[in-house]
C-alpha cells in the first residue's frame, strides 16, 4: 500500500510505501509521519500512482466535501 501526503495547497508532498497490519491493534499500529508537514493523505494499493502516472509536487484536485472536513 503507498501513502501519498498532501499539503493546503492540493500538492503532493511525501510519498511512503505502508506496510499492511492486519489484526494488528489500533494502538499498536505503525504511525508514519511525513517528512513536510501535510493536510491531507491518500492511500492507495500498490503500484496505483506510477500506473497513473501521479508524483510528489502533482497538484490534486478534491471535491469541496472533502475540503471541508476538519
Amino acid at each position: 500500500m503507498l501513502f501519498r501526503s498532501i499539503n493546503k495547497d492540493y500538492k503532493i508532498v511525501d510519498i511512503q510505501e505502508m506496510k499492511a497490519q492486519y489484526g494488528v491493534p489500533d494502538y499498536q499500529l505503525i504511525y508514519y509521519h511525513t517528512k513536510i508537514p501535510a493536510k491531507y493523505a491518500i492511500e492507495m494499493a500498490e503500484n496505483w500512482f506510477s500506473v497513473h502516472n501521479i508524483h510528489i509536487g502533482d497538484k490534486v484536485e478534491m471535491s469541496e466535501a472533502i475540503k471541508d472536513i476538519k
